[in-house]
C-alpha cells in the first residue's frame, strides 16, 4: 500500500501554482502544524483542470471536449507520538475528478471483401470476416453539419460526439498505522479502506456523430420497398422477377425504405469499488550487518458495475435475406437491383453484475551487510506466498436479465496461489559507484472476463452437454533479470544504467467472441504462452550551476512472442507466435530531455521552471 509522507516537524505554509496549455490551472496548498506537544498536523487541497485535447465539434465548451478533467482533492494527515515508543499516523483522502471520458476514435471497419485462410508452417487457419459495415457508412448519412465518416488509424484532431455524458469519479479513503518500539523490534500495524464510485452519463465509441440510414425490420410490408418495378413484376419462369402484380409492384416500388437515426456505439456506465486491508509486520530495528521484515497481509474488495450500451448491428441483407436460400434463381437478380444492401438493426445490452475477491499472504525479507550499513557488499532476499479468491457474479450480458439457468452459469469462484520473490545483490565500490544484479519472480493472479459469453444446454440433446459458463483464465507470472550500475562524477554529472530481461509466462490475451443473436459484445480472456522483454536503459542529471541542470533518459525494448496458441480449421491448437506483428502500446524505443532553472527570490522562496520534450 502507498505509504504518503509525514506532517513535518517545523510549521510550514507551500503554495504552487501552474498554467499550461489546453488551459490547465493547478493549485496546491499545504499547511503543517508543526510539533503540537508530540502531535503534527497536515492539511492539503489540490484543484487541477484542463481543457479537452481533441476538439468535438459538437461541443461548444472546450472544457467539454474528450479528456477534459477538473480534478479536486483534500487531504488530512496525522502523526501523534502516544509515548516514547508507540506512534500512531492517520490519512484521509478524499478526489472528486469529473470530466469527459477520453477520445474513442473508428480506425477501421469491415468491407466485406473475404479475408482467405491462411497456412502457416503446414496448417490452415481461417481469418475473422468481419460485418461490411464500411458499407453500412458508404450509403448512410451524417447528420450533423462538419461531421464526417473518416475512418483511419491517423489521429485525428477533430471528431463528433453526440454523447459525452458527463464522467465522474469520488475517491476516499483511510489508513491507520500504529507503530510499537519494543528496542530490538518493531511492530508495525496498518489498516486501510479505500471507497471508488465511477459514473459516465453517456460515452460515444465511434466519433462520426448521428447516422442516418436504412432500417432493417423484416416484416411483409417493408422487406420489398424501393426495388424496381420491373424486378417485382417480371415473369419469375423466365428469371425476370418474383412475379407480382403491376399494381402491387408500382405501389411496392415506390415506397420508402425505413430508416433509422442510430449511433454504431454508444454506452453508459455505473461502477463501483470498495476494498479493506490489513497489514501486520515485525522489523527489525539495529544497526548490525543482518536487516529484516516479516509480515503477513490480507485483502479483501468487493465492486459491481452497470453497463448500458445502445449500438446498430450492420446487416448485409444479400447474405442474410435476399439468398438463394429464401429466392432460389431469382437472388442474383434481386442482389442486383437491392437499393440498400446494408442495413442496420437497432440494439441495446446491458452488462450487470458483481465481483469479489480476497487476497491473503505471509512473506519475509532479509539483508546482510557483512561490514555493517556502511559495508561495500550487499545481499537481500525476499520471500512471498499468496493465497488469492475471486468470485463473479453475473445477472445480465444481452438486452434481458438472465433466466434461472443462466445465472447459474454466471455465478463462479476460483482460487490461485504462487510464490514470488528476488534475490538482489549490490557492490558499493565507491561512494559514487554502485553495481547490482537483480533476479525476481512475479505473480498476477487469474480471474473471469465478465464480457465472456456463455450458454445454457440444449435440453433436446440428452447426450451431449452444450453448457458454457464463465472460464477463469489462469495467473500469469514473470521472472525478471535485471543488471545495473549507478554512478555520480564530481557531485555534477549522474548516470545510471540498467540492462534486463523478462520472461513472461501464461500471458494474458483478449480475443474477441461473436456473440450469435446480437448480444453484448464478447471476449475471451486466454493465458496466451510465452513473451520475452529484452532491453536497456540509460538516464543520467548533468548540474551545470546550482540553479540550472539537464537531465534525460533513453530506453530500447526488444519484444518477442514465444508462444501464442490459435485453432486451426480442424480445431487443433497450433502455436501461431509467428503471425503476430508489434508489442501492443510499447515501443521500441524512449526517450526524453529537459532543462530545468531555479531562481532564488527572498526568504525561502524559489521560482522554478521546467522545458521537456
Amino acid at each position: 500500500m502507498a505509504f504518503t509522507k509525514k506532517p513535518s516537524d517545523d510549521a510550514s505554509f507551500k503554495l504552487k501554482f501552474g498554467a499550461g496549455n489546453y488551459g490547465q490551472l493547478l493549485g496546491k496548498a499545504i499547511l503543517n502544524s508543526g510539533d503540537l506537544g508530540g502531535t503534527r498536523i497536515s492539511l492539503g487541497y489540490m484543484q487541477r483542470k484542463r481543457d479537452g485535447v481533441v476538439d468535438n465539434l459538437l461541443e461548444p465548451k472546450d472544457s467539454r471536449d474528450p479528456g477534459s478533467h477538473d480534478i479536486r482533492a483534500a487531504r488530512l494527515a496525522v502523526d501523534s507520538d502516544l509515548s516514547d515508543r508507540i506512534n500512531i499516523y492517520n490519512v484521509f483522502d478524499y478526489t472528486r475528478v469529473s470530466g469527459q471520458p477520453h477520445i474513442q476514435q473508428l480506425a477501421e471497419v469491415g468491407t466485406g471483401v473475404f479475408r482467405p485462410n491462411v497456412v502457416y508452417e503446414g496448417n490452415t487457419f481461417a481469418q475473422v470476416n468481419p460485418a461490411n459495415v464500411g458499407g453500412y457508412l458508404n450509403q448512410s448519412a451524417v447528420l450533423e453539419p462538419g461531421c464526417n465518416k473518416t475512418v483511419t488509424r491517423a489521429r485525428l484532431d477533430t471528431i463528433c460526439n453526440e454523447s459525452d455524458g458527463l464522467s465522474t469519479d469520488k475517491i476516499w479513503g483511510n489508513m491507520f498505522r500504529i507503530e510499537a518500539d519494543l528496542s530490538s523490534v518493531k511492530i508495525r500495524s496498518t489498516s486501510a479502506y479505500r471507497s471508488w464510485k465511477n459514473q459516465i452519463l453517456g460515452s460515444d465509441l465511434d466519433g462520426l456523430g448521428s447516422l442516418r440510414g436504412a432500417l432493417f425490420n423484416i416484416n411483409a410490408t417493408n422487406t420489398l420497398n424501393g426495388f424496381p418495378a420491373s424486378v417485382l413484376s417480371g415473369n419469375p419462369l423466365l428469371g425476370q422477377g418474383l412475379g407480382l402484380s403491376a399494381g402491387t409492384a408500382a405501389f411496392l416500388s415506390s415506397q420508402t425504405i425505413p430508416q433509422i437515426t442510430q449511433s454504431l456505439f454508444t454506452a453508459t456506465n455505473d461502477r463501483s469499488q470498495h476494498q479493506y486491508s490489513q497489514e501486520l509486520e515485525l522489523v527489525s530495528n539495529s544497526d548490525g550487518p543482518f536487516q529484516w521484515v516479516l509480515g503477513a497481509f490480507y485483502f479483501k474488495e468487493s465492486g459491481k458495475e452497470i453497463n448500458k450500451q445502445s449500438f446498430g448491428f450492420v446487416l448485409d441483407t444479400n447474405q442474410a435475406v435476399y439468398t438463394t436460400a429464401n429466392f432460389g434463381g431469382l437472388a442474383p437478380l434481386i442482389q442486383a437491383n437491392n437499393p440498400a444492401r446494408f442495413r442496420v438493426i437497432p440494439q441495446s445490452s446491458t452488462l450487470a453484475y458483481s465481483a469479489g475477491g480476497s487476497s491473503k499472504a505471509v512473506y519475509g525479507q532479509a539483508s546482510y551487510r557483512p561490514g555493517g550499513s556502511e559495508g561495500p557488499f550487499g545481499v537481500t532476499l525476499g520471500l512471498r506466498y499468496t493465497w488469492d479468491s475471486k468470485r463473479a457474479d453475473r445477472t445480465q450480458n444481452g438486452a434481458a436479465p438472465f433466466s434461472a439457468a443462466e445465472q447459474a452459469l454466471n455465478t463462479r469462484t476460483q482460487k490461485f496461489s504462487a510464490p514470488t520473490g528476488h534475490l538482489t545483490v549490490d557492490y558499493r565500490a565507491t561512494e559514487d559507484f554502485n553495481f547490482y544484479a537483480r533476479a525476481a519472480r512475479g505473480y498476477r493472479s487469474g480471474g473471469f472476463n465478465l464480457r465472456q459469453s456463455t450458454q445454457v444446454d440444449n435440453p433436446a440433446t440428452l447426450t451431449v452437454n452444450e453448457a458454457v459458463a464463465l472460464i477463469p483464465f489462469n495467473e500469469e507470472t514473470i521472472w525478471s533479470y535485471e543488471l545495473g550500475a549507478k554512478t555520480e562524477f564530481m557531485n555534477r554529472l549522474r548516470l545510471n544504467f540498467s540492462v534486463f530481461h523478462n520472461v513472461y509466462s501464461d500471458q494474458l490475451a483478449t480475443i474477441p467472441i461473436p456473440i450469435t443473436g446480437g448480444g453484448s459484445f464478447g471476449t475471451q480472456v486466454v493465458n496466451a504462452g510465452k513473451t520475452t522483454y529484452t532491453g536497456f536503459e540509460l538516464e543520467g542529471q548533468f548540474k551545470l550551476t546550482d540553479y540550472f541542470s539537464i537531465d534525460g533518459h533513453f530506453g530500447y525494448l526488444d519484444v518477442k512472442i514465444k508462444n501464442f496458441p490459435g485453432a486451426d480449421i480442424t480445431g487443433a491448437t497450433r502455436n501461431i507466435a509467428g503471425l503476430l506483428r508489434g508489442s501492443g502500446y510499447a515501443p521500441k524505443y524512449t526517450g526524453a530531455i529537459s532543462a530545468n532553472v531555479t531562481v532564488p527570490l527572498t526568504g525561502d522562496a524559489n521560482l522554478t521552471g521546467r522545458l521537456g520534450y
